[in-house]
């Protein structure tokens, strides 16, 4: 059965390359610019410091340009905020964090993918 999804597998990696791609732009555009709801309240660090990597960087991974680097960058990102307690107000958000832990590790590990395999189905050695 895996044999005949074989045939799939470039248009299934597109496709979430896409989706996480746009992902990231959302997540960047809400930091930056407040659309398509406003920024939380927590420090300007937390807000100008990723918002360009993920407004951009989503932009790219989901073109496929630059791909690998992109990817790569977003994934320590994504590492780095893991590890990030939540501020006093995600915290009555997420309730308690135990959700955002994984939505966060998820995230982490897609554009962890998209490093390893570019914009396209070869995959590096």
């Amino acid at each position: 059965m895996l044999d005949s999804l074989k045939n799939c597998q470039p248009q299934t990696y597109a496709a979430m390359r896409i989706v996480a791609g746009f992902l990231f732009l959302w997540h960047g555009a809400q930091k930056l610019v407040g659309f398509p709801a406003p920024a939380p309240d927590v420090p300007a660090l937390l807000l100008y410091v990723p918002g360009p990597i993920e407004l951009i960087g989503g932009t790219m991974i989901m073109l496929g340009l630059f791909t690998r680097p992109v990817a790569f960058l977003a994934s320590g990102l994504m590492a780095a905020a893991y590890f990030r307690p939540c501020p006093p107000a995600c915290r009555s958000a997420c309730a308690g964090c135990g959700r955002g832990s994984r939505r966060r590790t998820s995230a982490g590990c897609t554009p962890s993918s998209c490093s390893r395999t570019g914009p396209d189905r070869r995959r590096s050695p």
